[in-house]
């Protein structure tokens, strides 16, 4: 009889994966925007560099909002001032009240100038509250960490304050660089087998939320950062009949 080679089946976990072309976006990018009009005076950094959380960009000359501060201030003593006197008057007149030299309305308009003066007192330090905000204003800082672009403005130029996108000047921007999303565009028949394989799961469509995902960038062979999907659009795009997907990647280097 001829010879037979036999072998047994082979059993192995296969991993069914998609590829598909992304596009890198920060997860954060601010525009840095003027909040008080005046000249810019110092530019604190260099275009592209990387800048940590409160640290100073701009400057904007300070001396219009100090000399606004010492003014406020003046107006905030001058209301106590009104305050102090009033509560003399009050307190002068109570006396003469209960010996009955003055009216209960002359002592009531008395109690009544105390407390218009309080209130004045209460406008006065708010506008040194103001004054202060506006003052430190003056100083523009990083508000997040990241990588900062090109200066806009240049020192001895005119900035307007506000903080629309209308009115305020424009600075500079800042992206932060880890970690970075990746959006990749999935198409309609695979959208619906990762759905139908969560389902089955019994995870449901939220189970694709944290799915393992491997980027590359166009130098790199094989997949070598590793990711989590974390965000799928809520419908189809009905022009190109794909589903915007999003995975989160930390320390992706080389961008």
């Amino acid at each position: 009889p001829p010879e037979l080679t036999v072998s047994q089946p082979i059993a192995r976990d296969v991993i069914e994966w998609d590829e598909y072309l992304g596009r890198f976006d920060a997860v954060e990018e601010v525009k840095v925007q003027a909040r008080v009009s005046g000249y810019l005076t110092k530019v604190n950094f260099t275009d592209g560099q990387e800048v940590k959380e409160g640290d100073l960009l701009f400057t904007i000359d300070r001396r219009p909002f100090e000399l606004a501060l010492v003014q406020a201030k003046a107006q905030l003593n001058q209301a106590k001032v009104v305050v102090s006197n009033a509560a003399l008057d009050v307190d002068r007149g109570r006396p003469l009240l209960e010996r009955e030299i003055i009216s209960k309305k002359t002592f009531d308009d008395r109690e009544n100038l105390v407390r218009e003066g309080a209130a004045g007192v209460k406008v006065a330090e708010a506008r040194v509250k103001t004054a202060e905000l506006d003052l430190s204003f003056t100083q523009i800082k990083a508000p997040i960490s990241g990588r900062i672009g090109r200066a806009l403005v240049t020192p001895g130029n005119f900035v307007s304050g506000g903080g629309s996108d209308s009115g305020s000047t424009i600075l500079t921007t800042i992206v932060t660089q880890d970690p970075i999303h990746i959006y990749f565009d999935v198409s309609q028949n695979n959208a619906i087998k990762y759905q139908r394989l969560a389902a089955a799961g019994g995870t449901g469509t939220s189970g694709l939320i944290g799915a393992a995902v491997g980027a590359s960038l166009p130098d790199e062979d094989g997949f070598p950062h590793d990711g989590k999907l974390d965000f799928l659009d809520n419908r189809l795009d009905v022009g190109t009949g794909t589903l915007r997907a999003r995975a989160v990647v930390p320390n992706v280097s080389g961008l």
